[in-house]
């Protein structure tokens, strides 16, 4: 009926209720000693004068309680957790999929302008000489006016 490991276990979170319950009791009178329960059992029951059995069934319901209120937070963190590495997967594949598309698109661009500079390699070169002068003046400007305004 009373299990006294299970007492001892959870006996800091149990001990409020059993306070609460017979308000008579002092701490002292609410130790576990050596992690004797039948002790504490006695204790409760020369204080109130309360049946051994009606304290010890009160504590086992108490523990009883208290324990599958740590099974379901249990439960309900695995719960959260399985959920949440789902939802994981899910964005990492979603990510990956993102990402070769991308390549592939990337390759594509890439092998259409090396395609054209094979076909048009004269203008190709004009072009690429073109974008450097302007590139060139560009920052030639943007030095000029950088040096000017200091």
């Amino acid at each position: 009926m009373l299990n006294a490991q299970e007492v001892r276990g959870q006996w800091d979170k149990l001990r409020g209720k059993v306070k609460e319950k017979w308000g008579q009791l002092t701490d002292d009178d609410l130790m576990i000693v050596g992690g004797n329960v039948d002790e504490l059992v006695g204790r409760i029951h020369e204080k109130t004068g309360v049946a051994r059995e009606t304290i010890e069934h009160f504590i086992a319901e108490l523990a009883s309680r208290s324990s599958s209120t740590l099974n379901q937070a249990r439960e309900a963190a695995m719960h959260f957790a399985e959920d949440a590495s789902g939802r994981m997967r899910e964005g990492a594949q979603r990510m990956r999929a993102g990402y070769e598309q991308v390549s592939d698109q990337m390759h594509e661009r890439y092998d259409q302008m090396s395609e054209r500079v094979r076909e048009y390699p004269g203008q190709s070169v004009m072009a690429v000489f073109g974008l450097g002068v302007i590139t060139g003046i560009a920052l030639g400007l943007l030095l000029r006016s950088s040096s000017s305004d200091s």
